[in-house]
């Protein structure tokens, strides 16, 4: 009988771990934002977000007209309410650059697992969006494991992971990725796969195809 309430008790706690999603990977913010955690109830979505004051006089607010989008349905979810964050046009202003300020937004809890998620403000002015996190806990894993990879300068593993990741999700419509791999390549003196990646880009529909042309173009790899 221990044990298998024992087995009860972990059982549960894998259940309660898989209800939330700690620091996912995202493809871009349009404000200097981290997704902290993505967390779930029985009735609603929660999402932890912070963002990083990096000008002299800053302020931030939130619209009430967010929503979350299914990348993949593109089917919606409208923010129930929010909290740490004063609704515009009420405002926090930043005491210093540099200052972090974290807060929750709160959904409805989706009726179908999400794989991938936008974060969409309907607004005036600086609307922030965050686009292309992922949910699913494997992706993230061998994301996170290809970064630590080439912290390590193990450039050949990063690269091996990075490709079965991108191999194994081809319905995420988002370019990061790539931008990643082109990045690893370079690093290892593989130049013409690294083109060929880039092509793959060029040639695509990624939702983020812009922003990634433009960091490449930062990069300058490809005018050496």
């Amino acid at each position: 009988m221990r044990n298998y309430l024992l087995f009860i008790f972990l059982l549960s706690c894998k259940i309660f771990q898989a209800q939330e999603i700690s620091k996912p990977n995202f493809a871009f913010a349009s404000h200097p934002m981290l997704v902290d955690e993505i967390s779930f109830t029985p009735s609603q979505m929660i999402v932890k977000l912070t963002i990083e004051n990096q000008v002299s006089g800053g302020n931030f607010c939130v619209d009430k007209n967010i929503f979350i989008e299914d990348v993949l349905t593109n089917k919606k979810l409208q923010l129930s309410y929010s909290e740490d964050i004063p609704v515009c046009p009420e405002i926090y202003d930043f005491k210093w650059v540099g200052e972090k300020l974290s807060f929750k937004l709160f959904f409805p809890k989706p009726t179908a697992n999400l794989k991938y998620i936008d974060i969409v403000e309907v607004c005036n002015e600086n609307c922030f969006t965050i686009k292309g996190i992922i949910l699913d806990a494997e992706m993230n894993k061998n994301i996170d494991l290809a970064f630590e990879q080439f912290a390590k300068k193990d450039y050949k593993s990063s690269k091996i992971t990075m490709l079965e990741i991108i191999n194994k999700h081809p319905n995420y419509n988002y370019g990061f990725l790539h931008l990643n791999l082109i990045q690893v390549l370079w690093v290892l003196e593989e130049f013409e796969t690294a083109r060929e990646h880039y092509q793959i880009i060029q040639n695509s529909n990624f939702a983020d195809k812009s922003f990634i042309l433009d960091q490449l173009n930062k990069l300058k790899i490809f005018n050496k």
